[in-house]
């Protein structure tokens, strides 16, 4: 009709999409600030209430109200937000949106969402469920591993993709690989020296067969693709990209957070502090210890990200791209319903990846062992 303005399509709520893809971001406040910061921060806020915390976890909130109550009582702007306490309406930030309307429903009119530590997450309102489409809900860190059954994906409090079989299959292959090339580079360098070879020219032959037995095997093995394809799983999530397989398959290969990083500098920093070197550094452990330190800092990251480059990584193919994208879409699904936001440090180490990547180790230790002892050669691993 003439004068009046067009209506505009509002996105249609998904209510089953979980509460966290709907709330808006929000200031929190501590216990011990002042009156007088938290009527700024209200007014920054954009709504009636601050979630107060008290060592990290929701205490109560700060509303128009109570701060007008607190001035009626006599409080001044330095006094702390003890005597504006009020009760947070709280939401599990994993429930869905229908559960939230029927909660808006029963008479709060703003809602905090919280994690099941009680972490605020963010504010909720009416408005926030029927005026946009749900955000989509990412980590903004995700750890990952390589597999030979797949991309294993963690955000420290969930985890996706391979499982924990499969991570124990990674360290079992990775020691039977180092066990093979250790072997036989003691035999390369022991038929070297039976060939007239001194023993510092045996030992490098000897490195030089294990260098090329043992990342030679990685680099043409699957697992190359798939740990290509986990990095620009990765890249395309801390992004906030869409997990296509164009999109994905753009990504680049190297993560400046792999451990082949760290594993490159250990390598070099022990290297460079076992080193036989010329004085003055010969005599002095502690100058050369200080000197490897210094190189490594400076090179370690180049050489890691040159590392993935030509070693433990390769274009990966369209089936190992798909298996990160599904590995991806599994994480993100289960990040945002996840019941806690902040994974404690032991939840982030159990769900690295890495015990289980050990324990796979240890038994290939013990069976390589073991055979090794039947034929009287223990002594090679």
């Amino acid at each position: 009709m003439d004068g009046q303005e067009p209506m505009l399509d509002a996105p249609t709520p998904d209510f089953a999409q979980p509460v966290r893809a709907f709330a808006r971001p929000t200031a929190v406040l501590r216990l011990d600030d002042s009156l007088g910061h938290a009527a700024q921060e209200l007014r920054r806020n954009g709504a009636p209430l601050v979630p107060i915390i008290e060592d990290g976890r929701l205490a109560g909130a700060v509303t128009e109200a109570s701060l007008l109550a607190a001035f009626s009582s006599g409080a001044g702007p330095t006094d702390t937000l003890a005597s504006a306490l009020a009760k947070a309406p709280t939401i599990a930030g994993y429930l869905t949106a229908s559960e939230a309307l029927r909660t808006l429903e029963d008479g709060p009119a703003w809602l905090v969402v919280v994690d099941d530590e009680a972490r605020p997450l963010g504010l909720l309102a009416p408005s926030d469920l029927f005026g946009h489409a749900p955000m989509d809900v990412r980590p903004p860190t995700v750890g990952g591993m390589a597999t030979p059954l797949g991309v294993y994906l963690t955000t420290g409090n969930v985890q996706a993709g391979a499982g924990r079989f499969a991570l124990a299959l990674t360290g079992f292959a990775m020691f039977f690989v180092l066990a093979v090339a250790t072997i036989a580079a003691e035999y390369a360098s022991g038929y070297a020296q039976l060939r007239g070879l001194s023993e510092g020219r045996a030992e490098a032959v000897g490195t030089g067969i294990w260098i090329v037995l043992f990342f030679g095997t990685f680099r043409f093995s699957p697992i190359a693709g798939i740990h290509a394809a986990e990095h620009k799983v990765v890249h395309a999530i801390e992004r906030g990209e869409p997990l296509t397989p164009e999109t994905v398959r753009r990504m680049p290969r190297v993560h400046p957070r792999c451990g082949t990083n760290l594993a490159v500098g250990l390598t070099l920093l022990i290297g460079l502090a076992t080193l036989k070197l010329p004085p003055p550094l010969k005599d002095q452990p502690e100058l050369q210890f200080i000197f490897a330190l210094i190189v490594t800092a400076f090179v370690w990251r180049p050489l890691g990200n040159l590392a993935q480059a030509l070693i433990t990584t390769k274009p990966p193919k369209d089936y190992q791209i798909a298996m990160g994208i599904r590995s991806g879409k599994e994480l993100l699904e289960r990040y945002a319903h996840a019941r806690v936001a902040m994974p404690t440090l032991g939840q982030r180490l159990f769900n690295s990846g890495l015990p289980f990547v050990m324990l796979g180790s240890l038994t290939a230790y013990g069976l390589v062992k073991g055979a090794l002892w039947l034929f009287g050669l223990g002594d090679l691993i």
